[in-house]
This record gives C-alpha cells, sequence and structure tokens, in this order.
C-alpha cells in the first residue's frame, strides 16, 4: 500500500475534524436541549371546604405585668380650710399631709401578701386625721343649714306659686273691676262737681237771708245802742239795768247776724274752690286715664302670663333649690368617703401593707417625704401576671381588637401552643421614621406558667381574617400567569387542563377559591423535574 503524502495526511485529518466539529453543533443546538428539558410531575392534591383563617405572627420577649400601690386619698379641703392653712407656719403646713417615717422594702424585693411596706409618722396621721374630722363636721353643719334653708324656701315657693296663680285665676275680674273703678272714679269727680255747682243757688239764698237778718239786726243794735248810751243814768239803777240788758240782747243778736253771714260766705267760698279743685283733678284724672287703663291691661296680661307659667317657675325653683342642697350633701358625702378611705388607707398602726405577693419593682418615695398628691407608692409584679409585647404593622393592625384570642409558641417548647388574649393596643405607631408604621400591641399570657420565665422570646399568632364554609387548596397548586390564577383541574378520563380561577384569602399554607371550581373537581400540584440525570 502506498504511503500517503503528507499533503494528503494534512487534508484528511482537516476533514475529519471539520466532520467532529459539526456533529458537536448538532449535539449541541439540537439533542442536549432534548434531553436536558424539564417534565412536569403531577401529583392529585385536595380541595377542602372548612373554615380558612388567616394569621399574622409576630415575635416578642416575656416580661412580667405591672401593678401599682397608689396612694389615692385626697386629704385637700375647702377653699376656706386652706385660706386658714396660708396664715400658719411652714411646720403647720407640713402636717396637712401625710409623711413616711420608715420604708420597709426596696425594688427587686420579693415580699409576700400583709408584709410592711411603709409606716406613716403618728403625728402626721393625727394631723391630717383631724384635719378631715373638722371639714367634715363643717360639712355636715353647712348641710343642715343648707337643709333648713331649703325647707323654708320651698314653703315660700309654694306660696308665692299659689299667690300667682290665684292672681292669673282672678286676674279677668281685677282688670276689669280695675278698669270701672278708673272710669267710676272720674264719673264721681264729675257728679260732685254737678252737686256743687246745684249748691251755689242755695247757698246763694242762705247769704242772702243772713245778709238780710244782719241788717235788721244791726239796724236794732245802733238804735238800741243810741238810747242806751243816750238815757243811761248811774243815779237812776232801775232804768239803768233794763238799758244794759236791752242792749246786750241786741249786741248778741247782732254778733250772731254776723256771724251768719260770714259763715254762709265760707260756705259759697269752699264751695267754688271745691268745684276748681274738682274740675282740675276730673282734668288730670282724664288725661292719665288711657295710662291708668293700659297699666291696669299690663297688669292684667302679667298676672294671666304668670299664672300659666306658675307651675314651670315652681318647678325650676324647685330644682335649683334642690341642686343647692344636693351640692352640700355631696360635699358631706365627699367629707365622709376622704375621712373613710384615709382611715382604710392608715388602719389602726398607720402601716401599709402588700395587697398579694410579688415582686417590688420601684419605689417612688424616701424616708421624709410627704403625700402632697395623689400618685404611686410602689410598683410590683406578680408570677401569675405575664405579657409579651410586639410591633404589628398598620395593615394588619385594623383587624384586631383588645380581648381578641391568640396563640403563642415559645422559642423553648416549640411543640406546646400557649393561649392568650389581647390587653392593650397602643394607638399611637411606634415610630414615624421607618418606612413600615407599627402599633404597640400587649398580649396576656393565659394557662400554667410556671415553666415561663421572664424574657423568653416567642411568636405570636394574630387571627386577621375569616372564612367560614368556603373552598381553599394548597398554595403549591396555584398557577399565576399575567395576572391571573389558574390550577391544573382533570378533564376526561386521563387529561389535564389549566383552568382560571378567582381566589380571596391567603395564608402561609393556603388560598382561598372564590370560583372556578367546586368540591367534586380533581386537581393537581405540578411539579417540575429536569430531563437531565
Amino acid at each position: 500500500m502506498a504511503k500517503l503524502s503528507k499533503k494528503k495526511r494534512n487534508r484528511i485529518f482537516i476533514v475529519l475534524l471539520a466532520l467532529i466539529l459539526v456533529v458537536a453543533a448538532c449535539y449541541t443546538a439540537l439533542i442536549q436541549p432534548y434531553l436536558e428539558r424539564d417534565e412536569l410531575v403531577y401529583e392529585e392534591t385536595e380541595i377542602y371546604q372548612d373554615t380558612l383563617t388567616v394569621r399574622v405572627s409576630e415575635s416578642g420577649s416575656l416580661g412580667y405585668g405591672l401593678h401599682e400601690i397608689a396612694y389615692d386619698v385626697d386629704v385637700q379641703v375647702s377653699d376656706a380650710e386652706e385660706e386658714e392653712d396660708e396664715e400658719e407656719d411652714e411646720e403647720e403646713l407640713v402636717q396637712r399631709y401625710l409623711e413616711i417615717e420608715e420604708i420597709h422594702v426596696a425594688a427587686g424585693q420579693q415580699v409576700e401578701a400583709g408584709q410592711e411596706l411603709l409606716t406613716l409618722s403618728s403625728e402626721s396621721v393625727e394631723s391630717v386625721r383631724k384635719l378631715l374630722q373638722t371639714a367634715l363636721a363643717s360639712a355636715k353643719s353647712d348641710y343642715a343649714d343648707a337643709e333648713d334653708e331649703y325647707n323654708l324656701a320651698v314653703i315660700d315657693v309654694e306660696i308665692t306659686n299659689e299667690i300667682t296663680e290665684n292672681a292669673g285665676k282672678y286676674a279677668e275680674t281685677i282688670y276689669t273691676k280695675g278698669k270701672q273703678s278708673i272710669i267710676n272714679e272720674i264719673t264721681s269727680m264729675e257728679l260732685e262737681i254737678t252737686d256743687r255747682i246745684g249748691n251755689r243757688e242755695a247757698l246763694n239764698e242762705a247769704m242772702a237771708e243772713a245778709q238780710e237778718d244782719y241788717g235788721e239786726a244791726k239796724k236794732t243794735y245802733d238804735e238800741v245802742k243810741a238810747s242806751y248810751e243816750a238815757y243811761y243814768s248811774p243815779d237812776n239803777a232801775a232804768n239803768f239795768m233794763v238799758g244794759l240788758q236791752e242792749f246786750l240782747n241786741a249786741q248778741s243778736t247782732y254778733e250772731r247776724a254776723l256771724s251768719a253771714v260770714e259763715s254762709a260766705q265760707k260756705s259759697i267760698d269752699d264751695n267754688e274752690s271745691a268745684i276748681e279743685s274738682l274740675q282740675t283733678a276730673v282734668k288730670a284724672a282724664k288725661a292719665v286715664k288711657n295710662i291708668a287703663l293700659l297699666e291696669n291691661e299690663q297688669t292684667y296680661v302679667e298676672d294671666t302670663m304668670n299664672s300659666e307659667n306658675a307651675d314651670l317657675v315652681y318647678q325650676a325653683t324647685l330644682e335649683s333649690l334642690e341642686s343647692d342642697l344636693q351640692e352640700a350633701e355631696e360635699e358631706k358625702l365627699l367629707m365622709e368617703e376622704k375621712l373613710a378611705a384615709f382611715e382604710e388607707l392608715v388602719g389602726e398602726d398607720g402601716v401599709l401593707r402588700a395587697p398579694e405577693s410579688g415582686m417590688i419593682t420601684s419605689v417612688s418615695y424616701e424616708e421624709g417625704d410627704t403625700l402632697e398628691k395623689v400618685g404611686t407608692l410602689f410598683y410590683y409584679t406578680t408570677a401569675e401576671d405575664m405579657t409579651i409585647s410586639v410591633d404589628v404593622t398598620q395593615e394588619d393592625i385594623v383587624a384586631l381588637e383588645v380581648g381578641d384570642d391568640v396563640e403563642i409558641i415559645f422559642n423553648a417548647y416549640e411543640d406546646q401552643i400557649f393561649t392568650g388574649q389581647i390587653a392593650s393596643i397602643d394607638t399611637t405607631a411606634t415610630s414615624a421614621e421607618t418606612p413600615t408604621v407599627s402599633y404597640s400591641v400587649v398580649v396576656d399570657v393565659d394557662g400554667n406558667l410556671d415553666q415561663l420565665y421572664g424574657g423568653m422570646t416567642a411568636k405570636i399568632n394574630f387571627v386577621v381574617a375569616n372564612s367560614e364554609n368556603t373552598l381553599y387548596i394548597s398554595r403549591k397548586a396555584l398557577v399565576s400567569e399575567n395576572g391571573k390564577y389558574y390550577v391544573y383541574k382533570k378533564s376526561g378520563l386521563a387529561g389535564k387542563e389549566l383552568a382560571e380561577v378567582e381566589i380571596g384569602l391567603k395564608n402561609e399554607s393556603y388560598v382561598e377559591i372564590l370560583s372556578g371550581l367546586s368540591p367534586e373537581d380533581t386537581i393537581y400540584v405540578a411539579t417540575s423535574v429536569s430531563g437531565a440525570n
């Protein structure tokens, strides 16, 4: 066999190399993708019909709930008492408040129920007791005075109400009589004027008769006087006595006639003066007649209205009087309550004791301090009162309410589920600077807490939504494409198809199906399996 030339060998090598490259390219482009293609494996899954619960989980640490032992006895008294106290010296002012003589416990100390916590000074106890007793006595006295004033005022109001009602009852009669009285007064004066004018003739006749008698008496008197003076003789006693007697008789007749004339003139003058006065009075009465009638009518209207409103005024006045009495009674009751609360606080020995067993966490006062305001004396915790505080986002907080039940799983006891309730929800965001707004939720832990310790971490499951008697499937069975949702549903004997569904609630494992499936359908979870081994 002839030996190939070097040139031919090179050509053969190049052809073989090209053939290998072509085969490799065909494998890479055609055969290998086919061999490595993923295959879907379908596994039948269940369609559930029950209650679907959506929970939110948050983590937190176990802590003890705080209780307070408070000084809630208000020993403040009335303003009058306070003004008197301002005049006292500083030492006396201090004695208006309780003073702590000794504190028997410290923060972090375990105490038993009934154990002594603090002792109040006996001097301050007696001083405050006396202050409250004096204020109570004053309040009782004020109440007694107010009660007496109330009883008297009620009687006065009832009498006034009766008078007002009677005034209204007879208002029309009084109005009519008052109106007629005004008219009668003018008529009476006019009639009297008419009578006095009619008396003028009689008075003038009497005057003329008196003047005639006067003239005759004067003439006789003058004659007798002249005769008496002419024939008077002291030596003739008989003639003297006769002449004197005649003269005296004539003088007396004359004087009576003169007096009758003067009396007649006075009667005429008085009658004319009365006529003039009555005419003036009639003019004045007529001038004020309309005003008087208006005043009389106004009185009638007022009496009528007052009568109509008498019951309302009566009730309103009674309510006002009762309010004043009630205020005095409330002050008395308040002082009684203050004194009773004070006595309950100080007891017989002025010692404050622990209401239950626990651990003191803080002490708010020191020995020698005075209790001038109500406030907390001690904070303490108990082993039975444990809480967990967690932060919940604003999206989930709206579904939570105080009192809702929760599930609690402690990291130390992962297989044990504890229960609890939401004790409080803080409406103030925990931080306004972070993108996620959260709110603090405090949960009370129920059950046997002996195996729990402060600081243990736990996961809290909050129920934020429930859908009862609904269809739901595993989230693994849900297929999402272009914003729509599908499931692989059995079709025919062995076929499968993508069926569109409408979803509702979702939790970490399941999703609610609102439409597109029925409980009788068969669905699958499609799992992608690689074709390469």
